[in-house]
């Protein structure tokens, strides 16, 4: 029998990426599930139009974090496929293997033993304005920086669905579960938090503080303190590393 998965995306305002990252999905032989933070710009639509199925999030304000990751744990418990990915809309996975699936690379981890993935975050900084998301973000964004913080924190955000698993206690970045055997070597995830200067800003100081503030994720996006009106988002390429 086949071996399946389901990629299950919380999303606020991705109108300009959500595309890409379920087609993708979808390419590695994943189901997607997306679960939409009440979006205004149409990102419910565009997931369900590349392939996924949609749900909307209809918790009355203030959200709790903890409500909706609550959301996720109990669609991977109800959910009849054999490994779950907590996947960010703005990121693309692969496997440790070229040319392998996710789902290939799950079946290939589910033989050995394994059943649980970390994953290693590489970070694409813009240096332009062009992207408007017609584009292929894997070929427009070239340059990375590795995310000290998330490769601090790790990322096991791939499991097997082998009973109730906790993702509350980590903020979402770590699953937790009786039995969890994480595999040693890392998967890919291309993470793309800020695609220009317009995007940077109206995530930064308006989406995200007023998410950050609904929801209760007082000790979220550190990585965003000290970041004032009239910063640059656009990263000068010769500062980071070019992905080939």
């Amino acid at each position: 029998m086949t071996l399946t998965a389901l990629a299950i995306i919380c999303a606020y305002n991705e109108a300009d990426f959500i595309p890409w990252t379920v087609r993708h999905l979808v390419r590695q032989g994943c189901d997607v599930l997306v679960i939409d933070c009440q979006s205004t710009d149409g990102t419910l639509q565009l997931a369900e139009a590349a392939g996924a199925v949609g749900e909307m999030f209809r918790s009355a304000p203030p959200v709790s974090w903890h409500e909706l990751l609550g959301e996720v744990e109990r669609v991977a418990a109800m959910s009849h496929h054999d490994w779950i990915i907590h996947c960010d809309a703005d990121e693309i996975r692969y496997s440790d293997h070229p040319g392998e699936t996710l789902v290939q690379g799950f079946q290939r981890i589910q033989d050995t033993g394994y059943n649980a993935i970390d994953h290693r975050v590489i970070t694409f900084r813009p240096s332009d304005n062009g992207f408007d998301g017609t584009q292929d973000p894997e070929t427009y964004f070239r340059h990375y920086s590795a995310d000290p913080l998330n490769q601090r924190n790790g990322q096991v955000k791939a499991w097997r669905n082998i009973g109730p698993v906790s993702l509350a206690h980590g903020a979402g970045h770590q699953v937790m579960f009786h039995g969890r055997r994480v595999y040693p070597h890392l998967w890919l995830s291309k993470h793309y938090p800020i695609r220009s200067q317009a995007h940077g800003e109206r995530k930064v100081f308006q989406e995200r503080q007023w998410l950050d503030q609904q929801q209760g994720r007082r000790d979220w996006h550190v990585q965003y303190r000290g970041i004032t009106s009239g910063h640059s988002f656009l990263v000068d390429p010769k500062l980071l590393s070019e992905w080939k």
